[in-house]
């Protein structure tokens, strides 16, 4: 890992990055990207959401407090980004300005997805560079210390 400030090292940075973590109760969830095909859906990639609590009382979806914890997502998601295969693209989506929500008791969530893709041919099936993107990405959050919180249980 890279230091974001000069001096900082790489232990010192892991500890910020894994506070901020647990600041935020951040967990992430992974579901299969998938779009129409000839036989029903196709496996075309993973979107790894990292998920960011908004404790407290909410303002507003996309207010500042929302906005610091998607920032915070962020350094999350460049820190755990691992150099992708060849053929395989890894992108953050832009902020969506909304709180989710798990159950109607859970309190407000911001969300982060990271997309795996093909580089080319985006709506070809998912392979097996696709995959160790994926599992290295995973492990990258895992040594963080974000824990895998409510993963689709058909992602390999």
């Amino acid at each position: 890992m890279n230091s974001d400030s000069p001096g900082e090292s790489n232990d010192l940075r892991r500890a910020r990055l894994r506070a901020l973590a647990t600041r935020h109760g951040v967990m992430f969830e992974v579901r299969r990207a998938q779009v129409p095909s000839a036989h029903g859906l196709l496996a075309i990639g993973y979107d790894v959401f990292l998920v960011g609590r908004h404790a407290g009382p909410m303002l507003s979806p996309g207010c500042t407090k929302c906005q610091t914890i998607w920032v915070d997502l962020g350094a999350l998601a460049q820190a755990a980004l691992p150099r992708p295969e060849w053929r395989t693209r890894i992108s953050i989506r832009p902020f969506d300005h909304a709180l989710h929500y798990a159950t109607a008791d859970a309190p407000g969530e911001v969300e982060l997805v990271i997309e795996v893709r093909h580089r080319t041919d985006y709506a070809n099936a998912l392979d097996e560079c696709e995959d160790v993107c994926l599992t290295r990405l995973l492990s990258n959050l895992r040594a963080l210390g974000i824990s895998d919180g409510r993963v689709d249980r058909s992602v390999t």
